[in-house]
């Protein structure tokens, strides 16, 4: 999972801090990328943020 790609989320997440996101299951990720071990970053519902790698799969 390190190039840009879109998403479907599996898990819902809660933001705990203003650069993530918080996501539902089955929002849709686009323009995600790599960021630090373990996160992604992308755009979901408008916003963009950093959220958990093993909360979404490929769409």
């Amino acid at each position: 999972l390190s190039s840009v790609g879109t998403y479907i989320v599996e898990y819902d997440y809660i933001a705990k801090s203003s650069d993530e996101l918080t996501i539902r299951k089955g929002d849709l990720i686009t323009d995600a990328v790599s960021a630090e071990d373990g996160w992604l970053q992308g755009e979901c519902r408008g916003t963009f943020g950093h959220f958990p790698e093993n909360f979404v799969t490929v769409s």
